[in-house]
């Protein structure tokens, strides 16, 4: 641990007045809860301008003219202010973290397109550090020991941020080697309690800037270590944003430089030139994330991002095949190119599934309620790679990668008979347990070197079980047998017919119940017997008679029709006379 000396602070008031202001806390606080956990700079910045206002307002330090609100009116934060009231210690805090917050927006549009100039951002990254100075140069002359050693660390980060902004390199590892020697110390003194994990988490931000710092001044000296930037880009936090950026935009970089030299690949003795840029900056990301990842110890779960990294490389080489099979200058060998180099990609990416499957065998071994089932699914999944593997385009030519995928196959599908017989042997069927026991023996007694102790070692255990199997499967056999000899057909319990009364009511027979217990009258419930079922007519004719009564005859319509005119004509002029004798029929008629 390092010990950290503070500077002495000045007593005030006779040593009684000693402010104490948790700044790291508060401010990791405030960004949490005000947009920074989703990387929102603009609505953390509008939160600093809203308690910046009320701090003003509750201090009474307002920039505002007092005979003219719409002018400005300096009021510089002084000790005096200070003693009156101590939360004016906070103004500069909150506006060093709004010009910090304004500095991080701007960099973000800047990023989706050219709306804002670097100057702005170098301006607003200034004026934070000239706030978090001031707020240092303050703490140091009212508040205790460790606001002061929180302040000066605050300071030194806003210093390192804009020599980061500047590619000031030597300036930024100094500020930041400063910062971490505060922080460490702070965190000694504080072990055990809340605050030592958010000085603990502060350290490893400060580290990964200091590890950039380093890089850069050991690039412009002609060295580079791509991986370096490789392991600060997944140790990155959302809260250093500069930082996370400065790495993109270096390691993007180092890509295309290393891209210029990455010219070809060899696989199943064919060298395949990597013509095309994209293709050629794809199969490098492919290739540095494979060593990246080889280097570190990671799950299950670590190889999912590698997987990404292989997908997107067989499709930017897919494209490129598909592009130029459909131009009219297409050449046999550039397409038979591009075909070896997706199935060296494929091949790469099955290699670490096969290895990704493997890690989960060995995870379920140190599982107790792992079942055999669930081994037959995984080196079924394996057996499928192998299968995909031997089928890529190239292997067969080459001997070595031919012979070795063959030699896993046959190692995986020992495991497979070795796992599928416990199954068996589980569910009772000794027999066939024992079958795929020496099915076991079968795919592995050609296996030899790297492969055959591992193949001996599942044929050892096959044969122990075996044994049991073909034990268990005597015993059953055996007390099987013994069963069905004891029995016979002349016990108590054989089948005897039963005779009923009522199928027999023609005989003079006693069918007492004390006679004999075979003899019934008849079974109760009586057995269910079939009967005829009344049957369905459907009288379909009946819609095609007509009944002489329903239909009058021709003459008699006739008549009747005329009847009904003459009616229905007297009756309209009955009502229209007697419309017409009143005074408002008269008055329509025009005879009134």
């Amino acid at each position: 641990m390092v010990a950290v000396a503070a500077p002495e602070a000045p007593s005030l008031n006779g040593g009684a007045l000693k402010i104490s202001l948790a700044v790291l806390s508060d401010i990791t606080a405030a960004q949490s809860s005000h947009g920074l956990k989703h990387a929102d700079h603009l609505r953390y910045r509008r939160y600093c301008t809203r308690r910046l206002s009320r701090l003003r307002s509750a201090t009474n330090t307002s920039n505002k003219h007092p005979g003219h609100h719409h002018r400005y009116h300096a009021c510089p934060i002084t000790v005096e202010k200070i003693l009156s009231n101590e939360r004016s210690l906070q103004i500069p805090l909150v506006l060093a973290e709004r010009e910090w917050a304004f500095a991080m927006d701007v960099k973000r549009e800047q990023a989706a397109g050219p709306s804002r100039t670097r100057r702005t951002i170098l301006a607003k990254l200034s004026r934070a550090v000239h706030h978090a100075e001031h707020f240092a140069a303050l703490c140091r002359q009212v508040a205790d020991d460790s606001t002061v050693l929180e302040a000066e660390a605050y300071a030194k980060t806003m210093i390192a941020a804009l020599a980061l902004e500047r590619e000031q390199w030597a300036t930024a590892l100094h500020a930041y080697e400063s910062a971490t020697k505060i922080y460490t110390g702070m965190a000694g003194m504080r072990a055990g309690t809340a605050a030592a994990s958010l000085f603990e988490k502060r350290l490893e931000d400060v580290a990964q800037g200091i590890r950039f710092c380093k890089y850069n001044l050991a690039r412009s000296s002609g060295q580079t270590d791509e991986t370096l930037l490789q392991g600060l880009r997944e140790d990155a936090s959302a809260s250093q944003d500069l930082l996370s950026d400065k790495i993109e935009t270096a390691l993007s970089e180092a890509r295309k430089r290393a891209a210029l030299s990455f010219g070809d690949v060899t696989w199943c003795g064919v060298t395949i030139p990597l013509r095309a840029e994209r293709v050629r900056e794809a199969v490098l990301m492919a290739s540095e994330e494979s060593k990246l990842f080889s280097q570190k110890s990671a799950g299950v779960d670590a190889y999912d991002k590698l997987f990404l990294k292989y997908n997107d490389a067989v499709k930017v080489v897919s494209d490129e095949l598909a592009q130029f099979r459909s131009s009219s200058a297409a050449a046999d060998d550039r397409i038979e190119e591009l075909e070896h180099l997706i199935a060296y990609l494929t091949f790469s990416r099955l290699q670490h599934t096969i290895s990704r499957n493997l890690l989960l065998v060995q995870s379920y071994k140190s599982k107790r309620s792992s079942k055999p089932e669930d081994f037959v699914r995984l080196f079924d999944n394996l057996i499928a790679n192998m299968n995909d593997v031997l089928a890529l385009k190239g292997v067969e030519n080459d001997a070595q990668v031919a012979g070795d995928s063959e030699s896993r196959r046959k190692l995986f599908r020992a495991h497979r008979c070795y796992h599928l017989a416990q199954c068996y042997q589980a569910a009772h069927m000794q027999k066939e347990a024992a079958a795929l026991y020496d099915r076991v023996a079968v795919h592995a007694k050609a296996l030899s070197g790297k492969y055959g102790e591992e193949a001996q070692a599942v044929v050892n255990e096959s044969k122990g079980l075996k044994c049991r199997a073909v034990a268990e499967a005597y015993i059953r056999e055996t007390e099987l047998a013994n069963r069905v000899k004891d029995m016979s057909i002349s016990e108590k319990g054989a089948y005897v017919s039963t005779k009923r009364m009522i199928d027999h009511l023609d005989a003079c027979e006693s069918f007492a119940p004390s006679a004999d217990s075979n003899r019934v009258i008849c079974d109760m419930p009586p057995a269910l017997e079939a009967i005829p079922c009344k049957p369905v007519l459907f009288d379909l004719a009946i819609d095609g008679i007509r009944f002489p009564g329903d239909v009058p005859r021709p003459e008699q319509a006739d008549t009747q029709a005329d009847k009904v005119v003459s009616d229905s004509s007297q009756g309209g002029l009955s009502s229209f006379s007697a419309m017409t004798s009143t005074r408002l029929g008269r008055w329509w008629s025009g005879k009134g």
